[in-house]
């Protein structure tokens, strides 16, 4: 296929809700469409986008969408000065046109936006095309998740789930319940979750007399002071505006509040449960604001996620309030596993029965920079990495 056979529809923010809204009634978007309606939504309120932003890029041969690329406008912190970046989002390419040369039209409509653009969390097919494309090594991040399903490493634990359940001494049945209890399924699996939750936050309960916190639908402007004293060091920024931007204009929702929608969009828009728990924390008197934690619970394919996102406390001495509601909520949700920054390892590590459930994660980053006076390509590998960087704590 030829690269004039392609033709690059590009779509600003100011744009963006429109053409979600009337994309499915037209021809080249019948099979594919670039962008679902509550992710048009959600973009259109993006805190750091203008509205002539280029926020969608749709490849079209002929009257049929072939593959589109989106991009989230951001920013990049560095000695308290933010620079516009834009975010790779949902980088598509129909299966019957990979290899023709799609992915390489849209990313030289990116170069000619002369913008930062950076990319994470992509597929090993998205990684080469990137790469070909001339895109360079922005940094890896290294973060940690607590592997429920190695729960059967616990001896005392599966013992006392074993006994709880009044089990027959069936050696088969016991070799059976045990074989899904290492698959991280089955009933010994469930309350081994329960007893060892419960063993964790058992010792953990002396601290509940040093604080309050409430369930809030936004955090409030005070955080917004503690968030601002991580701007010296090179990160891109993520202010209090974004999370609350966040937790109001989601992306993907739970099963049972959702309509279903006949658009052949590819990515995720609904989970059979996706929801924010977002806490602010105040001393013992309620007088006193300590600081904050957000959390999304995810359920897939009967898998629960609880993912430890935003999280700020004036005290820094306060931060294991974070593991300590995480393991709160994992507990409430009966979570398999659960997601944290590198920055709580100490924490998670210094109980042994923590230990062995422990399974280091690393995420690649790259970008494309701009002609002049790129933000990014002065801190390529010194950039202080986020787990919440792109469009990752939507989804």
């Amino acid at each position: 296929m030829k690269e004039n056979q392609i033709k690059i529809e590009k779509i600003k923010l100011k744009e963006i809700d429109h053409f979600a809204r009337h994309a499915l009634s037209q021809p080249p978007y019948q099979t594919a469409v670039p962008i679902s309606r509550r992710r048009a939504v959600s973009q259109f309120y993006n805190p750091y986008g203008r509205p002539d932003d280029v926020v969608l890029l749709a490849a079209l041969h002929g009257d049929k969408c072939v593959g589109y690329q989106g991009l989230l406008p951001g920013l990049f912190s560095h000695n308290d000065e933010l620079k516009r970046i834009h975010w790779s989002t949902a980088f598509f390419v129909s299966p019957d046109y990979r290899g023709a040369g799609v992915a390489g039209q849209l990313l030289k409509e990116i170069k000619k936006l002369n913008i930062d653009f950076a990319v994470t969390r992509m597929t090993e097919g998205a990684r080469q095309a990137y790469l070909k494309a001339g895109f360079k090594e922005l940094g890896h991040l290294t973060y940690y998740q607590l592997r429920m399903e190695k729960v059967y490493k616990l001896d005392t634990i599966l013992q006392e789930a074993a006994a709880s359940l009044a089990l027959e001494p069936d050696p088969a049945e016991i070799s059976k319940l045990n074989s899904g209890a290492r698959r991280g399924e089955g009933a010994l699996y469930q309350r081994s979750k329960k007893i060892f939750y419960n063993r964790m936050l058992a010792d953990l309960k002396p601290k509940q007399s040093a604080f309050e916190h409430e369930a809030v639908a936004q955090i409030d402007a005070p955080a917004q002071q503690i968030m601002r004293r991580h701007l010296h060091s090179p990160r891109f920024f993520r202010g209090i505006e974004a999370i609350n931007w966040m937790l109001k204009y989601r992306w993907v929702v739970s099963a049972k509040y959702e309509k279903a929608e006949a658009e052949p969009y590819y990515f995720s828009r609904v989970s059979e449960l996706f929801d924010y728990v977002a806490l602010e924390i105040y001393a013992a008197d309620k007088k006193v604001f300590k600081g904050f934690l957000i959390l999304s619970v995810v359920v897939k394919k009967g898998r629960t996620w609880v993912k430890i996102l935003d999280f700020a406390f004036k005290d820094l001495t306060d931060g294991d309030l974070t593991a300590y509601f995480a393991l709160i909520y994992a507990k409430k949700f009966s979570a398999d596993r659960l997601e944290f920054p590198a920055s709580l390892l100490g924490y998670f590590e210094q109980n042994p029965f923590l230990q062995p459930l422990i399974k280091r994660q690393q995420r690649l980053y790259l970008f494309y920079p701009k002609t002049h006076g790129s933000a990014l390509e002065p801190y390529a590998g010194k950039i202080e990495l986020d787990y919440c960087d792109a469009d990752t704590s939507f989804t």
